[in-house]
Parts: structure tokens; sequence; C-alpha cells
């Protein structure tokens, strides 16, 4: 994720954490990201897998609930297949991956 919020910095956007406060749960939920310049929700996972990626869509979910927000997104470490960024995909939600040598890919819904 420190990479990544390099590259937006670099680029002269401005990223955040979203602090989430939720009565009930009693403790607050603080999203992984925040780009300003876009105005999206970015929820970062260490692994591609399926089961990584199915939890940050439903966080996404969960999160867009209480922040204003533009669009959303996945950031992953790499390419999480075909399959599962059509799954992004049908809920809107970007998929963001690092590729190899550095830099990032983003395919937008």
């Amino acid at each position: 994720m420190d990479r990544y919020v390099g590259v937006v910095t670099a680029e002269g956007g401005t990223t955040t954490r979203k602090e989430i406060k939720l009565p009930d749960l009693g403790r607050a939920l603080y999203t992984d990201l925040f780009d300003g310049g876009r105005a999206e929700l970015v929820e970062a996972k260490s692994s591609a897998a399926r089961h990584h990626v199915r939890l940050a869509l439903g966080q996404l979910l969960d999160y867009a609930r209480y922040v204003e927000h533009n669009s959303r997104a996945v950031l992953l470490p790499s390419h999480p297949g075909s399959d599962l960024v059509a799954l992004l995909h049908s809920v809107n939600v970007a998929c963001i991956y690092e590729q190899e040598g550095g830099g990032f890919i983003r395919l937008d819904p």
C-alpha cells in the first residue's frame, strides 16, 4: 500500500484514511485508504487470492454506506485473474494491482 500511496502522492494526489464511528459497535472502523483526488475508497489486501478479494469487496461495500465517495477500488499485489476482476466490475469496483518491475495497473469497470 505504501508504494501505491507514493505513486498517488507523486502525481499530486492526496491520501488519507477515513474513520467510521458506529455507536452500536463501540469502536471505530477505518478504511485502508481514501484517495482524495478521486474521492475513491480503496481497500488493500496482501494477496490476490479469491478469499482476500471477496473480503476486500465486502469491506468496501460496508464502508461505502458511511463514507461519501465517487468510486471504489481494491488494491492488490498482483493480478487476481479475470474471474475476480469480473466480480469486482460487476459491482462497479475497480481493480488496481502492482505489476512486476514496479508500477500499478488500474482496471476500471
